[in-house]
């Protein structure tokens, strides 16, 4: 078995980033899934178009034939196989039990909850002294909806949607369970992809059956975990030393960028779902086996925008707002009138606004605050390590 290291073992997310996904020593020295950080950046990037043309289509033009790119939405099934992926590359074979999980959940919470705070207490904030809150009425909060978005525990909104105060937050709630669940199986020194993909895969079942009338909680039982036993699997069989050839590897990637992309979804989520999660999984597995190959050619920009997905899938939601004001003044834009020039312009203004507001976050806020809690976490290991002796 190749045996893996990681430059950042708190690197996954689905929405996480990390500038090293993972290394593994190589005949000719260590090898780095670049192509991995690249498609997190090109799934975040995904996410943020989607949110801005469903946010055009409800807000500025309300009209018949308002342009919703859903596949942008598909961007978060990628998000989850790579979480599944780094977890095994960057856990499996190595320590298990009590002292090992309970290290790992704790790299986990200091990895994807601080931004996340930071993100939701600005638009807490902007949500009680804004004129009309953030999407026109003011969303009304309670103490507890409040509590529970702070601690991704899903719960209903004022709308009655289960969602956190900062939407996209409802993926970390799932990735925070995916992590309970890895900690459960490290704790009991289970068989970690084994132990997941039974315990998910029956989740998932009781998931397509459950009806609407469960707690909010409940809404953690869906397929969409199978995303991560996926990734799960797929990081196995590479430590496994399991290759694909290149050019089948190629094809693999290209079909599953286009159909990403572009294909039509079919009407049923559950449909849409599986073909998402096929789509995505030759994606990410193509950019895994063409590390090799094509690694060494990804342009810089592009693992920066890699390294600042997680910046950019939480905070592009609170740039849509404004950004959107800014366009409907250079724009001339009229409430109800449809021009598809107008949403283009929209979508790649709030796009490219959004990236270099992420880089520049993750620059000076996101990667020396990881470092600074890293340090905390090692002096306090160190601190428990010096007591207990």
């Amino acid at each position: 078995m190749r045996t893996f290291e990681t430059a950042d073992t708190d690197a996954g997310y689905v929405p996480e980033a990390s500038a090293v996904v993972a290394t593994t020593a190589g005949p000719k020295g260590p090898v780095t899934f670049r192509g991995v950080q690249a498609v997190r950046g090109l799934a975040a990037s995904m996410v943020v178009v989607y949110h801005a043309s469903q946010f055009w289509s409800k807000g500025v033009s309300p009209v018949d034939g308002a342009m919703v790119w859903m596949n942008g939405w598909a961007g978060v099934d990628i998000f989850f196989i790579i979480s599944g992926f780094v977890m095994a590359v960057s856990t499996l074979g190595k320590d298990s039990g009590p002292e090992a999980a309970g290290k790992f959940l704790e790299r986990r919470v200091v990895r994807v909850m601080p931004l996340y705070w930071l993100a939701t207490t600005v638009l807490l904030l902007r949500e009680l002294f804004g004129p009309q809150g953030s999407f026109g009425p003011a969303t009304r909060l309670s103490a507890p909806y409040v509590v529970w978005s702070y601690l991704l525990v899903p719960a209903h909104n004022s709308f009655g949607s289960i969602a956190p105060l900062l939407a996209p937050g409802w993926t970390l709630s799932f990735e925070m369970f995916f992590y309970l669940c890895f900690a459960a199986a490290l704790t009991l020194r289970w068989n970690v992809v084994k132990a997941l993909t039974l315990g998910l895969g029956l989740l998932a079942v009781v998931g397509v059956f459950k009806p609407a009338t469960w707690p909010a909680v409940t809404v953690l039982l869906d397929p969409v975990l199978l995303e991560f036993v996926l990734g799960l699997w797929l990081g196995r069989a590479v430590l496994l030393g399991w290759r694909v050839k290149p050019g089948l590897a190629a094809v693999l990637g290209v079909v599953g960028l286009v159909g990403i992309l572009a294909a039509p979804l079919p009407a049923v989520l559950l449909l849409r779902r599986v073909e998402w999660a096929a789509l995505a999984f030759a994606i990410v597995l193509a950019a895994v086996m063409l590390e090799a190959r094509l690694g060494g050619w990804i342009p810089r920009w592009m693992l920066l925008l890699g390294d600042a997905s997680y910046s950019l899938y939480l905070w592009h939601f609170l740039l849509l707002n404004p950004c959107m004001k800014v366009m409907a003044r250079v724009l001339h834009l009229q409430q109800g009138v449809l021009r598809l020039r107008d949403e283009l312009c929209c979508m790649a203004f709030i796009l490219a606004v959004s990236t270099v507001f992420a880089m520049l976050l993750y620059l000076v806020v996101e990667r020396p605050m990881n470092e600074r809690l890293r340090e905390w976490l090692h002096l306090r290991r160190h601190g428990r390590a010096s007591a207990a002796v």
